[in-house]
């Protein structure tokens, strides 16, 4: 499913936004660097590009050490991860933001390095008292039709020693030419004992759901995915990828994007946020 089919997907996003709230792209988060023991984790090593999708899209995560910030998720092409990677982004601006609770929302607008005008819409989660830490959602547009559907997050250092389980919004959007949005919740169990962590997956809005049985986690970068992830109505769901990634310093926050797979006329695409 391509992502130019969701440019009205704007419209159905809430306003949206991360921990700070300052004028810069580097504050989509106050975290600081963590200093002392070792990590366990090591952030990804400049820009990786992890697969590239069947209509040409690209799958991609990379480590911003300025905010700093780990990025997964889908992008049309690589434009928009460039010009973040690289912090090209300048002019940017709030336009409007709320926050309820540990849930948090932004929508900035910003140039690009080429001066094209830029739209990102921010849904996150604190996940520190403080909201130093924290994991969101992004949804990006650069004008001449570069769109970006991502997750970011405060890097991982350690992750648990435990059997966790993650909580948190869901959402799914439905693209068939009239673009359609629902919110709802999910569940994320992650063995971390095991010397590959694995777990499953389960998610649902009033009419749509999504889930794995078989998530495997990279315990190196904290990254996850899964084999055989489904997307779609309740009861009739298709075949999907996941790109999913822990996060805050301790992994106490599990966020992801999973998007249907099949080159079908009705596309589905939908993000995780979480905590435990």
């Amino acid at each position: 499913m391509k992502i130019c089919k969701i440019a009205a997907l704007q419209c159905f996003l809430l306003v949206v936004g991360c921990g700070g709230s300052g004028s810069d792209l580097n504050a989509l988060s106050n975290a600081q660097p963590q200093t002392g023991g070792a990590s366990e984790v090591s952030p990804p090593g400049g820009f990786r590009l992890v697969e590239t999708l069947f209509d040409g899209q690209s799958a991609v995560r990379f480590f911003v050490p300025s905010e700093p910030a780990v990025y997964t998720g889908i992008v049309e092409d690589q434009t928009i991860a460039s010009e973040l990677y690289n912090g090209s982004l300048h002019d940017i601006k709030d336009t409007k933001s709320s926050k309820v609770g540990d849930r948090f929302y932004v929508e900035r607008e910003a140039l690009s390095s080429q001066g094209k005008d830029v739209l990102i819409n921010i849904s996150g989660l604190d996940l520190s008292a403080d909201g130093a830490e924290y994991a969101s959602r992004l949804y990006i547009e650069i004008e001449g039709g570069h769109k970006g559907y991502l997750i970011s997050g405060t890097p991982v250092e350690v992750l648990p020693k435990a059997q966790v389980t993650y909580s948190g919004f869901i959402e799914i959007i439905v693209v068939d030419g009239a673009t359609m949005r629902q919110e709802g919740n999910f569940e994320l169990d992650i063995d971390f004992n095991k010397s590959v962590p694995s777990g499953v997956l389960s998610a649902s809005t009033q009419d749509y759901a999504f889930a794995a049985s078989d998530i495997q986690v990279d315990p190196k970068t904290a990254e996850f995915t899964a084999g055989s992830a489904v997307i779609g109505p309740k009861g009739h769901e298709v075949a999907g990828a996941i790109y999913g990634t822990f996060a805050g310093t301790e992994g106490q926050g599990a966020a992801g994007v999973i998007a249907s797979t099949g080159n079908a006329a009705v596309g589905y695409l939908g993000t995780f946020i979480g905590k435990r």
